[in-house]
């Protein structure tokens, strides 16, 4: 009877020991359905925003080659729609995040349509205001 006593302790202290040797070591995070959601949703709208800015450095392309707002209008409202449905739904940081790129293409728009010098500048105003959400998701991810 001693004996198994003896092998019983034995086995608990050993299972403490274990215990208290391994714990933190090996955290498991698990994300929710919530946080996998969320990093994807911000993903697609990173992606959407490097496709816009993609696209808008075509049409800036066209742009300077010639092309007039009105010949490049149904492409930048393209590009413009895409991003839109990226952020459709957007809460908090997104919404706030959509918001000054919607400012950024309204105010891009007014200066094309007036024809002023500012056209050309608009676009890499654009573009700087996707590539700056873009470089803060990168640094958030890290």
């Amino acid at each position: 009877m001693k004996t198994v006593l003896w092998i019983l302790i034995g086995i608990v202290v050993i299972a403490l020991i274990a215990m208290l040797a391994f714990d933190g070591e090996n955290d498991v995070q698990i994300e929710t359905p919530a946080e996998v959601t969320s990093a994807a949703t911000q993903a697609e709208r990173a992606a959407a925003r490097a496709d816009a800015a993609a696209e808008l450095a075509a049409l800036e392309a066209r742009a300077e080659a010639g092309a007039t707002y009105e010949e490049l209008e149904d492409d930048y409202r393209e590009v413009r729609a895409d991003l839109a449905a990226a952020y459709e739904n957007a809460e908090g940081e997104a919404a706030q995040e959509w918001q000054e790129i919607e400012a950024a293409f309204a105010s891009f728009e007014v200066s094309a349509r007036a024809e002023t010098s500012a056209f050309l500048a608009g676009f890499a105003n654009l573009m700087a205001a996707l590539s700056a959400d873009i470089s803060t998701d990168e640094e958030a991810g890290e």
